[in-house]
């Protein structure tokens, strides 16, 4: 095989996780043209989040909503 012509990718950096209770919102590609406010742990028995959305751009009629919880 032929020596590469440039310089590896670098390694991916991948963020620290929340500590438990914290509710964290990660850039996107979506990130700007959205709000999200109220942003609440759920105080039951199963963990959730609860929250409102507002899309703030007129640029996308429907964004894709990934949500992950960890």
């Amino acid at each position: 095989m032929p020596a590469p012509r440039g310089a590896p990718a670098p390694a991916a950096v991948l963020a620290r996780p929340a500590p438990p209770g914290e509710i964290r919102v990660e850039p996107g590609p979506f990130t700007d043209r959205v709000q999200l406010t109220a942003l609440t742990l759920v105080p039951t028995g199963k963990p959730g989040v609860t929250g409102h959305l507002v899309i703030t751009s007129d640029v996308s009629d429907v964004l894709s909503l990934d949500l992950r919880a960890a």
